[in-house]
């Protein structure tokens, strides 16, 4: 029986994070979501999900705090950071903080299941080559 792939979802706007929640476990994967860093970091200590989908931009704190917390509370995940307001000096800091991908919003939804995938496929990887 195949697992099913875990997402937890963390942006502030209701409407995409509602939409986005939808839309992913349509595609067959178990999406929880958080309108908060804090939020995000409190679901991190009761379970890791495969993949971490965090907004840059969130109400508490910054969404490079949060991939900084997320790093040590859930190690194994992957993390795709999403941004509206999205330069190329964060994406490298995000990417040098330990994220896997960043995407800017609004990304159409098959790219970002593709993105989602390759990061799944890494993460795989990673622990085929680690036992």
């Amino acid at each position: 029986m195949t697992r099913i792939p875990t997402i937890l979802l963390v942006d502030d706007d209701d409407p995409f994070r509602a939409v986005m929640a939808g839309e992913l476990g349509h595609r067959g994967f178990q999406v929880t979501a958080a309108d908060c860093g804090k939020e995000a970091l409190k679901q991190l200590e009761e379970e890791q999900p495969d993949i971490l989908l965090l907004d840059l931009q969130l109400p508490d704190m910054s969404g490079l705090e949060v991939l900084e917390e997320a790093e040590k509370k859930s190690p194994g995940s992957e993390v795709i950071m999403l941004t509206g307001h999205g330069s190329m000096d964060t994406a490298i800091e995000a990417i040098r903080k330990g994220a896997f991908d960043y995407v800017s919003k609004p990304c159409p939804l098959d790219e970002l299941e593709v993105r989602i995938q390759r990061a799944l496929d890494h993460q795989a990887l990673n622990r085929r080559t680690s036992v």
